[in-house]
């Protein structure tokens, strides 16, 4: 996968760079654009928008053009594109080079018919290569090994990574670092660091960075989806390391004196977390490779390793988040997750709101203030919206805009399951196949199942429901979770699950499957029994 016939030079290269950027000096220099075919690999949908209508499965790319072009302004003052190298993918490889005397924001376009093409926004500096796969089971580019964005090197942060010790295929996995903001209306803004598919294991990510934030850093791959958090910031070197050879065990590290070694560092890397983590680790694999569940009276000897965990990292955060004299280390402390769904975290954001800038105040800490209190208030609604207690009546509407009152189904059947989804929400996913078989058993007996998706756009909601092919009557809110009945239902997070009787009277709610199941049966028989009915609601 290795595109790149000299490490020491592009080393070398880097180094220029950077002195090059700080002293706002260069010549025409060469650069060079490298890229490959990769047959597999993980598609990574940005948002909660539909999903794009390219057809990779239709789609050849063993010949395609591709195109380097960047925006200028002509003596006009109009925006044109220029072309700067221009070449064809031969034997799943291709090279494009061209002169360039500055840092430049160019797009990497590559085409197979007129009007059909994919696009890469890149940074390319003189005298230097940047790398791009083209993964062509999903039809995705995505730089390779390295992403680049520095614009101001007195801003710049890097994250690096050595997953190579990692057990298990990371062919195609991909680093995305992101991190989220508001802005001046309430709407939250997602910030993007960069995205790099992994190179023999290993990915550097550099861009710039204003202020001290809290950033996400995912990996996306064959082995799963792994999450860790980091605190960067101007000048922060941040490596991604494993406790162990399973992916589980990365987390983020740094041997530099900021804010994440004094925020993160200071209680992860410590001897008492560390060999809690370690056994929680072996404890969860332990728990993964059991044939038989274990007994329900029972908790898992990981999830109380997880509870110790969070007792360690909480402990130190809240002290933090209440104490430091440096707002911005309070600022963070939260968004690392301090006092996350207590009461305890409004007046610290109150305090803060009179202690930092005004627009870090705008940006990070009004909304995200009454996003915590309407929080609070959903769990609230959780809690009062228990066993026996009436549940709230709504109308909504279904992907054809015809309108259904909850009363009406309650009116006609004996028992209504509320099931709160999104089209992103993989456990709502995993979960329809053995509702369609309860539904399928039980929906003549007086069963009925009513599907509310909170998903934020029509379109993801529409595709990802004809998708599943949902045999009962599908309504959408499309508020994501704050949606006047999302919140009026309690609904934290999702599957999120009612089970109602006809007086609209909770019966259970978040429940298993299993759960399910078994109280069916209890009430109407084993459905093994039952006929395979194909009515429709």
């Amino acid at each position: 996968m290795n595109l790149r016939n000299n490490r020491l030079l592009g080393l070398l290269a880097s180094i220029v760079m950077t002195v090059c950027i700080a002293n706002g000096v260069y010549a025409t220099q060469e650069f060079t654009v490298s890229g490959e075919l990769i047959p597999e690999g993980i598609y990574i949908h940005e948002g909660t928008g539909p999903l794009p209508t390219l057809d990779s499965k239709n789609l050849d790319f063993s010949d395609a053009r591709v195109v380097v072009v960047r925006e200028t302004l002509n003596p006009a003052g109009e925006t044109e594109t220029v072309e700067l190298a221009s070449s064809r993918f031969q034997d799943g490889r291709v090279t494009l080079e061209g002169e360039i005397d500055k840092p430049i924001e160019a797009k990497i376009i590559v085409s197979r018919v007129e009007d059909e093409h994919l696009a890469l926004e890149v940074m390319i500096y003189p005298g230097t290569t940047v790398s791009f796969a083209l993964v062509e089971n999903v039809a995705q580019l995505d730089l390779l090994g390295e992403s680049r964005k520095v614009r101001d090197p007195s801003k710049q942060f890097t994250v690096s990574g050595d997953l190579s010790s990692i057990e298990g295929n990371l062919e195609g996995a991909i680093v995305r670092i992101r991190a989220s903001e508001y802005d001046s209306t309430g709407e939250r803004i997602a910030l993007d660091f960069g995205r790099v598919l992994v190179e023999d294991g290993k990915f550097i990510v550099e861009a710039d960075v204003v202020e001290p934030r809290v950033v996400n850093i995912s990996i996306i791959g064959p082995l799963g989806h792994v999450q860790t958090h980091a605190v960067i910031e101007p000048n922060a070197q941040i490596q991604l390391t494993s406790q162990t050879s399973w992916i589980k065990g990365v987390f983020a590290t740094s041997n530099e004196s900021n804010r994440h070694a004094r925020l993160v560092d200071s209680w992860q890397q410590t001897e008492e977390y560390l060999s809690t983590r370690g056994d929680y680790l072996n404890a969860y694999q332990e728990f993964q490779s059991q044939k038989e569940p274990s007994s329900a009276d029972s908790t898992p000897l990981h999830r109380e390793l997880v509870k110790v965990l969070n007792r360690m990292r909480y402990n130190y955060l809240h002290d933090i988040a209440l104490n430091s004299e440096d707002p911005m280390n309070a600022l963070l402390a939260l968004e690392l997750g301090a006092y996350w769904g207590k009461e305890e975290a409004l007046p610290i954001y109150d305090r803060l709101a009179k202690s930092l800038d005004d627009d870090i105040v705008l940006r990070r800490v009004t909304h995200k203030r009454n996003n915590h209190a309407s929080h609070l208030a959903t769990i609230g609604f959780d809690k009062a919206l228990d066993i026996g207690k009436q549940v709230p009546q709504f109308t909504l509407s279904d992907l054809n805009g015809e309108k259904y009152k909850l009363g009406d189904f309650l009116d006609k059947n004996e028992l209504v399951l509320v099931d709160f989804w999104a089209s992103w929400c993989g456990g709502c996913l995993a979960s329809f196949p053995a509702l369609k078989d309860l539904y399928d058993s039980y929906h003549e007996q007086g069963f009925e199942i009513i599907s509310i998706s909170i998903d934020d756009h029509h379109d993801a909601w529409a595709e990802r429901s004809e998708e599943q092919e949902l045999p009962w009557v599908d309504l959408g809110e499309l508020k994501g979770f704050e949606g006047k009945i999302a919140k009026s239902y309690g609904v934290t997070f999702i599957p999120k699950k009612y089970l109602i009787d006809s007086q609209g009277k909770v019966i259970q709610k978040d429940l298993s499957m299993d759960q399910l199941e078994s109280f069916l049966e209890s009430k109407y028989g084993d459905s093994q029994t039952k006929g395979n009915s194909t009515s429709q609601p």
